[in-house]
Parts: C-alpha cells; structure tokens; sequence
C-alpha cells in the first residue's frame, strides 16, 4: 500500500475538509471467511479484486468485500462462531475501531489501496484514525449511509481522546 496520498482523490479530500471531519467509531461485527483463490468480489461500492488469502468480509447489511488478512487482524478479533456458510465471527478491537468520516455531498469515485469504488450523495468518506489530523491521508474509503449507520457510531468529545 502507498504511504503518499493519492492525487486522484486530492479535490475528494479538499471538499471532505472544507465540509469537516467528525469521530465516530465501529459497533458492529462481521462475519469473514478465508479466500483459496484470487477472486473478484462484488461490493456495493463495485468490483474489487481480492487475493487468494484474503478474507470475505460480510457486514450487517449483508454487504460484501474483500480485506487482507493484516488489516483484518489490526481491526477485529475473531470469535469461535461460525455459520453453515463458513463464515466466522469477528467483533471490533475497540482500541482500533475509532476513524474519521465525512460526508459525502454528491456522487464521487474513490481510489483506494484496493481498487476504484463509487459512493453516492449521502454516502460516507472514512479515513483511519491516525489520519485524523492529515488532510491529505494515502488512504481513505466509502461507506454507504445505510452500512455506516448499522456500523458505526457518532463519537462525542468526552469519547474523542486523541491517544
């Protein structure tokens, strides 16, 4: 993954800060399984290429995508539940969970380290946490509304603690 931000998304970002961040952080779990092969994976944001390796990552709202294995484990902690599909449970690591969004205003399409995404009007730009004073991250993504409100929960200012 590149450390330097990315210059298709660089009036994204202009625009994201002009509009603001706000804190918020992770509640909700997934399910993941490992993938055997390379595959292309249909997320509501468009199709992404996963490695063999990688986990198939499914959300509340049922949404699909694909996550490396180091990103995976640096953001959830897997539990011993498993589904009839094979999928196993992860929950939040919650001293990792927290991030920065801001919402969109319009149809836009994201760069990120794993492919071109789209996200519409409404929809979310996250960026991690330890990007939330860096106007220009080397990584940021979409969330649609829908999967940031059964994902994610609105920091207040006590909850912020920039550690």
């Amino acid at each position: 993954m590149t450390t330097e931000p990315r210059e298709e998304n660089a009036a994204l970002l202009a625009k994201a800060e002009a509009r603001g961040w706000f804190a918020a952080h992770k509640t909700a779990g997934l399910w993941a399984r490992q993938l055997e092969r390379p595959e292309v994976v249909n997320t509501l944001e468009g199709p992404s290429q996963a490695a063999a390796g990688d986990y198939l990552c499914r959300g509340p709202a049922g949404e699909l995508w694909p996550q490396a294995v180091s990103s995976l484990l640096a953001k959830y902690t897997p539990t011993n539940e498993i589904d009839g599909e094979g999928f196993r449970r992860w929950v939040p690591d919650p001293a990792a969970s927290r991030v920065m969004a801001s919402e969109l205003a319009g149809p836009v399409v994201v760069v990120t380290s794993w492919g071109r995404l789209e996200a519409a009007a409404g929809d979310f730009l996250v960026k991690s946490w330890g990007d939330r004073g860096n106007p220009r991250p080397s990584d940021v993504w979409p969330v649609s509304r829908e999967v940031f409100e059964a994902s994610y929960e609105r920091l207040d200012d006590e909850e912020r603690h920039d550690d």
